[in-house]
């Protein structure tokens, strides 16, 4: 039986994506042509970021053995996301879904060409979302995601290289690949299964691929409509005006992927599947190519050793509360979030790390040791600025030209290098 907890948070994040979702669709549904042949939606307001509705059209069933790099994020075993292998311990994907999401209900599951499968489910033991990220405008939305165990050698299992952060990809061809719901405008065959996180949605458990021209790399049919682009993002695919049969996927957290290489993650858009549809905006890795690697390198540096002291946090609270929530004379409370949080060895590879780290401690018991992490965090953080040990400058979360003083809500705390919300 879920808690008044997880009932509110359940509540609040459906309330987020249908308050945005339902406000966008139906201003699309009012897109017409004018007079003079020039494109128009009603009502469109600035500020309305839609979320991607997983709708596919026109795409290919593929394999993994494809696309290797392709990672089903599993949350609490059911699939939740799609992300992009970056090395055997380590996966990229987008922030936005898992704003609030406690890191001991997710999973990873590789070299699967259906997202309702898999022998094992990697456990994640820590999330880092780009410091500037804003959920309300979906801006810089990127994450990466750690797992306890590395991914094995496989077949069907290869991390994907980054691609360069001054690479041109105009003239080429693009894919974008992942898993969505069934699509009732092919006569292809879907066996769908049904979310609890997605309502009302039949998923198409099979992999899918579409492939994209890259004439250009500007939004400029959302800039026309006067609609937030900023730098960080980059826009690929046809609009369907220009292109009634143009193929879209539009799965968050879909890698992008140019000549072998991750150019991009599908963030948002306006619409896949309607009459309206704009190309999709995905999150650009080149305008993050530092901030990628920084991060890369420490959080393989982490030693098995440290990383078990997370994992085995995780699976001692999965249990506690498995045990609440079946057992008829559940244990006893523990207040053992009344006592100051003591640092572990893992704490002196996470704080070094640029962005909000997330891990097990900040989402048990209502979310009462975060507040304690978090101030030990600002001690170890604002420490370690002084001796020259973390990265403070702008450049070293984003190459473009955003300003930290654009990204409200995050600027003092990315300022004191704390890191969190």
């Amino acid at each position: 039986m879920k808690t008044f907890t997880d009932i509110c948070k359940t509540c609040f994040r459906c309330g987020l994506w249908l308050s945005v979702w339902f406000t966008v669709t139906a201003d699309i549904t009012l897109a017409t042509s004018s007079d003079d042949g020039s494109f128009v939606i009603g009502n469109l307001r600035i500020g309305d970021t839609p979320l991607l509705n997983r709708k596919v059209v026109n795409a290919s069933y593929v394999s993994v053995l494809e696309h290797p790099y392709v990672v089903s994020v599993r949350r609490n075993c059911t699939h939740y996301l799609t992300g992009a292998l970056l090395t055997t311990g380590v996966v990229v994907t987008v922030a936005h879904p898992l704003h609030h999401v406690p890191t001991y209900e997710l999973g990873v599951v590789g070299g699967e060409s259906y997202c309702d499968r898999g022998a094992s489910v990697l456990a994640v033991v820590a999330v880092v979302i780009h410091p500037l990220f804003d959920v309300s405008a979906v801006r810089h939305d990127l994450a990466l995601v750690r797992m306890y165990e590395e991914q094995s050698s496989r077949l069907g299992m290869k991390p994907v290289p980054l691609i360069a952060a001054n690479a041109s990809i105009a003239g080429l061809t693009a894919f974008v690949t992942g898993w969505g719901q069934c699509s009732a405008s092919t006569r292809q065959i879907c066996l769908p299964r049904h979310s609890r996180y997605y309502p009302g949605e039949s998923v198409d458990p099979t992999l899918r691929s579409v492939f994209l021209h890259v004439d250009k790399e500007t939004c400029d049919e959302y800039t026309e409509l006067g609609l937030p682009i900023s730098a960080g993002m980059v826009c690929i695919g046809e609009a369907r005006r220009h292109s009634p049969a143009a193929p879209c996927l539009g799965v968050p957290g879909a890698p992008l992927v140019v000549g072998g290489q991750l150019l991009g993650l599908l963030s948002w858009g306006y619409g896949c599947g309607y009459t309206g549809d704009l190309p999709l905006v995905y999150t650009d890795v080149r305008r993050y190519h530092r901030w990628l690697t920084y991060n890369l390198e420490i959080l393989e540096s982490t030693t098995h050793v440290q990383l078990s002291e997370l994992y085995q946090a995780t699976r001692a609270y999965v249990l506690r509360d498995a045990l609440v929530r079946t057992r008829r004379n559940p244990p006893p409370t523990n207040n053992t979030h009344q006592r100051a949080l003591t640092a572990k060895a893992i704490d002196n590879q996470l704080t070094k790390l640029s962005g909000r780290v997330f891990d097990v401690r900040d989402f048990v018991e209502d979310m009462k040791y975060h507040e304690n992490k978090k101030k030990m965090y600002r001690d170890r953080r604002q420490k370690m600025i002084s001796d020259g040990l973390l990265l403070v400058n702008e450049e070293d979360y984003f190459e473009g030209e955003d300003s930290l003083a654009e990204s409200e809500g995050v600027v003092t705390e990315v300022e004191n290098g704390i890191g969190y919300e």
